[in-house]
């Protein structure tokens, strides 16, 4: 649903910035301790490695941005569609209660016409 794809954007547009802010602070860190200490160093690389997260994560919200904003369309047409038919119906439904409305009035003078006009 479409309130299902805007959460699923927010927290995706979340985690962007999460790990985004992540990769800062990480390759600050990085150059500060890669002071030639092999375990800061083998530390540098998995984070460094984490910041390609951040590339593929910007690719992925960018296309579910794209999708959203179709979907989002998608779903405008679809409730003014529904608007459309549901007035369509309410004018079809006002008709034929007015015609039937009528018709009991109708029926109701007749009645009562017989009813006055009747032998005692």
């Amino acid at each position: 649903t479409a309130t299902e794809i805007h959460q699923f954007l927010g927290l995706a547009g979340y985690y962007r910035r999460f790990i985004e802010g992540f990769s800062k602070i990480t390759r600050f860190r990085c150059g500060a301790n890669a002071k030639g200490k092999e375990s800061d160093l083998r530390r540098c690389r998995v984070e460094q490695a984490g910041y390609g997260i951040t590339d593929t994560w910007d690719e992925i919200v960018d296309k579910l941005m794209k999708i959203a904003s179709t979907t989002f369309e998608g779903v405008n047409e679809r409730v003014t569609e529904l608007d459309t038919t549901v007035r369509q119906r309410t004018d079809e439904f006002k008709i034929h209660f007015e015609k039937a409305q009528d018709h009991r009035a109708l029926l109701r003078a007749r009645v009562n016409t017989l009813f006055r006009d009747r032998p005692n």
